[in-house]
């Protein structure tokens, strides 16, 4: 089967590409259905390693100086867990590399750091 030039409803002209394994000729618009695909796989897959590249999983956590200075970034302080955090409402941010970056400031060490009551 050869492609067939169609005016579509909008009065642009469409391309009627056959698709292998279909019945009926399947519209296209200028760009075939296998290289538009990998268009969109190239450009995800492309986002996905920039998105890598900039946040890291390993960066280092930020320390703060008390909690005075985390309640501005966490108003309601930093659990280790989330059984921790459960057991203040789910208030708190969750986060085990932030939370042992501030540890020092978990006084009651009920593994949430620097917890609002």
């Amino acid at each position: 089967m050869r492609a067939s030039a169609v005016l579509g409803a909008d009065g642009h002209e469409r391309v009627m590409a056959p698709h292998p394994g279909a019945i009926d000729d399947v519209p296209m618009t200028g760009i075939t259905h296998r290289r538009g695909v990998r268009v969109v796989l190239a450009a995800s897959t492309a986002l996905a390693v920039v998105a890598a590249v900039a946040a890291p999983s390993d960066a280092a956590a930020r320390t703060f100086r008390n909690c005075t200075a985390l309640h501005k970034v966490y108003p309601h302080g930093v659990a280790k867990s989330r059984a921790a955090a459960k057991a203040h409402g789910w208030e708190a941010k969750v986060s085990a590399s932030l939370y042992k970056a501030n540890k020092k400031m978990d006084r009651d060490r009920d593994g949430v750091a620097c917890e609002s009551y």
